[in-house]
């Protein structure tokens, strides 16, 4: 009897000590599934003679899964912030304007990254998530002003790897200025 009960004994304790191996779970750091991504304004698109685009320092990123469902935002108003770090635009040592977003992806995912930049304090410019459009309230801006310079980029990303990637944004209003010196004819 003393027999049975140290076999049956040693033998709940092997099972135990399987079962608990094999559920404990390895500790996950900040770094896993963490995808860099370097956003940047080209300078070509600066060297209009009407402002120089720099006041768009504001990055907002808009992230969709392949089901096209929003997973982050920081469009204003959004509530899908949580994991999402991004900077705002600021001139590196090689003269190009840049900023960088941080954000915890699934590996072997598709994606897409929507940016948009912009002055901070402007307020005519608001984002339809479900259209993935930007509405423009012109009575907020004054023609000419610099504040109505904004930039856009798109990223799809077929698969996730964790790498990042560059995403260069393009002026999204362009202003054509005509000269003439016959316009009283």
């Amino acid at each position: 009897m003393r027999k049975y009960l140290y076999l049956s004994a040693a033998a709940l304790v092997a099972l135990f000590g399987a079962s608990c191996s094999q559920e404990e779970m390895p500790e996950v750091q900040p770094e896993d599934g963490l995808t860099t991504f370097r956003v940047s304004i080209p300078q070509e698109s600066l060297t209009r003679a009407y402002g120089d685009g720099l006041t768009a320092t504001k990055l907002y990123v808009a992230i969709y899964d392949a089901g096209n469902t929003l997973r982050f935002s920081n469009f204003s108003g959004s509530t899908l912030t949580s994991g999402l770090d991004v900077s705002d635009f600021a001139t590196d040592a090689a003269g190009k304007i840049t900023a960088t977003v941080k954000v915890p992806l699934v590996k072997n995912a598709a994606y897409q990254i929507v940016c948009w930049a912009q002055d901070p304090e402007v307020t005519a410019y608001t984002y339809n998530s479900t259209a993935k459009s930007i509405n423009v309230d012109y009575s907020e801006l004054a023609n000419y002003s610099e504040g109505r310079d904004a930039f856009f980029g798109i990223l799809d990303l077929e698969k996730s790897t964790g790498a990042g990637g560059n995403i260069t944004l393009t002026r999204a209003m362009a202003q054509v200025n005509i000269g003439t010196n016959d316009y009283t004819q």
